[in-house]
């Protein structure tokens, strides 16, 4: 975290442990590799974490139609995670679609 810090990003010392624990956490149930965090989005009523990394197979969603790229290729290459709070628990996205 201290590459953000040296860009001017820094959420303090107390979130940035919070973040650094929930993402260890988040690795360890999913089995995630490459496992990092994509940023936050400040929303109007929450705010939003993402975590990205490349998921198995065995963890992913199957495609919901013949178009969407399998998961691990193309615009599925990555997963996504995101939560309202590094308290929170992380919610997996759904694939990408054509739609």
């Amino acid at each position: 975290m201290k590459i953000l810090e040296m860009a001017g990003i820094y959420f303090g010392e107390e979130e940035t442990y919070l973040l650094q624990k929930s993402l260890a956490k988040l690795a360890a149930e999913t089995e995630a590799r490459e496992l990092r965090f994509w940023g936050k989005i400040l929303g109007t009523k929450k705010d939003y974490w993402v975590a990205e990394g490349l998921l198995d197979h065995k963890f992913s969603d199957e495609p919901s139609s013949p178009e969407t790229e399998r998961h691990g290729t193309g615009c599925n290459r990555l997963t996504y995670w995101v939560c309202n709070s590094v308290l929170d628990e992380w919610m997996q996205l759904p694939l990408v679609t054509p739609e």
